[in-house]
């Protein structure tokens, strides 16, 4: 009983201190070039790409990096290719 309480805290904690997102990027981009523009962001703790699904999953600090700023990073590599 402890030990459940313990480990209940610790994923609350964790929590606090960690996010995670999937998101959608387009085929227009390949999985390399998205991990590598993500890792340049701050914050980022583990990126996970599915080039088959074009989905990627991503954990990260929410003290340091929001979702809405890797979404416009997406959106920006998307547009840069395209043109």
């Amino acid at each position: 009983m402890v030990e459940q309480a313990h480990e209940e805290r610790t994923q609350k904690e964790r929590s606090k201190s960690e996010a995670q997102a999937i998101l959608s990027y387009s085929h227009a981009i390949n999985s390399g070039m998205v991990e590598k523009q993500l890792r340049k962001l701050g914050g980022i703790k583990e990126i996970v790409t599915n080039p088959v699904s074009y989905r990627v999953r991503i954990r990260y600090d929410p003290h340091v990096l929001s979702t809405e700023t890797v979404r416009s990073l997406l959106k920006k590599l998307v547009q840069d290719r395209e043109r």
